[in-house]
């Protein structure tokens, strides 16, 4: 496992302000986002410089990797962009005035890391924009699978308010032994060709490659549908046994503000928070929750 950790240093700067479909004020016109694709650390000291409250030098650029993001429109419209030898990259897409989310794609073009936008004290993997925009340095982390950026004048967190059922972010607090305040974010979108995609984002919690309490994600995870519930597989342990999948279903309800979500993992030794081994064991783990549309 590459040990590089993701923060994502945003700092949007606006610019330009034409007539025509990028710039202008038509809904869903084209607009253009650059940024510089950079090696960068998710620790307390990296976040108060994210911040504003210190200096931190950009690492190594990610020749090669792509910024890929994906529109909450009907249909839906996607950009790709891959980073040069400076890690600088542009994207075009057709989201003036549409929320929309972006992944850190790899040279293989797999997904690698979930951008996560912030604003304040609050945080969003959606955001809208009206313009041009240049995000300055995204720093990655490939361990943990999290960009975090701080949003400017330019753009807007967005909410899943207005969105199509199932589309947007599910919220979840959780009490866990390791840290405190952790919450769980599911992030859900939909590609051109009906596939449904997510990503999520927990944290804080333990995570002995970064050796502080961190988020963690996936990003851009295949769900299938069936009778009106989704379903993930993500990674229970990916440190202590990477191989040791959970599956994640998702139900949503009549009026679409709250999932009931189903958690299955195993083989386990134990069901206990931790304790569950690596395919060692015969109990299959499961836990019932409710998520609420963030």
């Amino acid at each position: 496992m590459i040990r590089a950790t993701i923060a994502l240093c945003l700092v949007i700067s606006a610019f330009g302000c034409g007539d025509d479909g990028s710039n202008g004020n038509v809904e869903g016109g084209e607009i253009v986002l650059s940024a510089r694709l950079v090696e960068g650390a998710q620790t307390p000291a990296a976040k108060v410089a994210r911040l504003g409250y210190g200096f931190r030098a950009a690492g190594d650029p990610f020749a090669g990797y792509q910024l890929y993001c994906i529109t909450f429109a009907d249909p839906p419209a996607a950009g790709t962009g891959t980073a040069g030898a400076d890690g600088q990259v542009v994207v075009n897409l057709a989201a003036q005035g549409i929320p929309f989310g972006c992944f850190v794609l790899d040279t293989e073009g797999d997904p690698a890391a979930t951008v996560i936008f912030m604003s304040g004290g609050e945080e969003s993997q959606t955001i809208t924009l009206t313009r041009d925009t240049d995000f300055g340095n995204i720093d990655i982390d490939l361990a943990n699978g999290v960009a975090e950026g701080d949003v400017g004048s330019g753009g807007s967190l967005g909410g899943s308010g207005g969105l199509a059922c199932p589309l947007g972010t599910w919220f979840l607090e959780i009490d866990r032994e390791d840290c405190e305040g952790t919450t769980v974010r599911i992030w859900i979108a939909q590609e051109s060709d009906g596939q449904y995609v997510a990503s999520y984002v927990i944290g804080p919690i333990w995570m002995s490659n970064a050796g502080a309490c961190v988020d963690r994600s996936e990003a851009g995870l295949p769900m299938t549908e069936s009778d009106g519930t989704l379903t993930l597989e993500i990674q229970h342990d990916p440190v202590g046994c990477p191989s040791t999948m959970m599956a994640i279903s998702l139900t949503p309800n009549s009026d679409c503000t709250e999932v009931a979500a189903h958690s299955s993992y195993g083989p386990c030794l134990s069901c206990d928070e931790g304790q569950c081994g690596c395919e060692e064991g015969t109990l299959t783990c499961t836990r019932d929750f409710v998520m609420t549309r963030d």
